[in-house]
């Protein structure tokens, strides 16, 4: 074996694992800013079974396209709520959403059978509408909503009414496939760390042979 072998397979071993490392921190930054890009823009806390004015919240649109408008309504009991003879819901509410300026950029009402939920055991999710933004740079919008018709039969539920920005991808997708790449990052980083004691353990073999090999007479 060649003396600058082991010395090779050393610095194989060291690279393996800073590109693990580094490939590592890569990829986890990335999933933090698709999280973030994948979360609610905005959400209001309301209740469907209480008549209420309008309420609001303020948000950036971080990326022009379809802003998707989603709403979830949770049981506030601990114990599941008996579905058997619930009605769907026949209340209505209004949502919109303005520019800065008050400009309406979107509205739509709801109501009746169009929602298509019932007081949930624990919580559902229900997709409303999507609404296309454009990019306004540092400007913000205000999403509301008001409760014009209570239905009592979602008087102990919470809604929370939505808003999501574009989705690139299916979120689910993009995660199993990161994990895979994390796995794969690890791996790498596990055989450098081998690769790297075997290079270790070889050159100081190399020495010990160096150091008792007998003299030629």
């Amino acid at each position: 074996m060649s003396g600058k072998t082991p010395r090779l397979i050393l610095a194989v071993g060291i690279v393996m694992i800073f590109t693990g490392m580094i490939g590592a921190v890569v990829l986890y930054m990335d999933m933090r800013e698709q999280r973030h890009l994948h979360d609610s823009v905005a959400g209001i806390t309301f209740s469907l079974g209480k008549a209420a004015d309008w309420q609001q919240q303020s948000f950036s649109i971080i990326d022009s396209g379809y802003y998707t408008l989603y709403l979830a309504t949770s049981s506030r009991n601990p114990a599941p709520v008996s579905l058997h003879g619930a009605g769907l819901y026949h209340g209505t509410f209004e949502a919109q959403i303005l520019d800065s300026s008050k400009n309406m950029l979107w509205q739509r009402a709801f109501g009746g059978p169009e929602v298509a939920i019932v007081p949930p055991p624990n919580t559902v999710w229900t997709y409303l509408d999507s609404a296309q933004l454009h990019l306004r740079g540092e400007e913000s919008c205000i999403l509301r909503i008001r409760v014009t018709g209570a239905d009592t039969a979602f008087s102990k539920t919470s809604s929370e009414l939505i808003i999501m920005p574009p989705q690139a991808f299916d979120i689910g997708v993009y995660i199993y496939g990161q994990a895979l790449k994390l796995l794969g990052m690890g791996v790498l980083v596990l055989a450098g760390f081998f690769v790297m004691i075997l290079g270790g353990y070889l050159q100081k073999r190399k020495g010990s042979v160096k150091i008792f090999q007998p003299a030629r007479e």
